[in-house]
């Protein structure tokens, strides 16, 4: 059995969630990044907030992305030069053949070599490697001081 709530109670819900429906418009477009394999032949299109990170693998890309709860890899067979390029300014580098969204970054941690990241709702722990990793702590001190380890 649901709980009962006052007339006050419900007509106090729906003019919150009214009032939140004009902060935040719907039906706007989420800014998407598109992908080109070297080929031309394939692409990949990811709305960029769901992005977790992409990682270099040879002659191929992988990228992992979230949606909702789910984790989801693909490979694209293209350079990771290429893929630095459409970049926003949110994604960092963090070892020489991975990047990130800053906007997903979930924890930082400290290993006996160097730290780890994880990111979204991704068990994976993602390397940071000693060269960047003075780019990531600075980011994190002055705009995420909570993750810092």
């Amino acid at each position: 059995m649901l709980p009962s709530h006052s007339k006050n109670e419900t007509t106090m819900q729906q003019t919150a969630i009214s009032y939140l429906q004009t902060l935040v418009p719907t039906g706007m477009p989420v800014p998407k990044l598109t992908f080109s394999s070297s080929s031309g032949r394939d692409h990949l299109s990811l709305p960029a907030e769901n992005i977790l990170w992409i990682q270099a693998q040879q002659n191929y890309v992988e990228f992992c992305w979230q949606v909702g709860e789910e984790v989801h890899t693909t490979l694209l067979r293209t350079t990771f030069s290429m893929v630095l390029d459409k970049l926003p300014t949110n994604f960092l580098q963090i070892h020489r053949s991975v990047v990130v969204n800053l906007d997903q970054l979930a924890q930082m941690s400290r290993r006996h070599r160097g730290y780890q990241v994880k990111l979204g709702s991704s068990s994976l722990e993602m390397p940071v490697s000693l060269r960047y990793a003075p780019r990531l702590i600075e980011y994190l001190r002055n705009y995420r001081p909570h993750l810092r380890p």
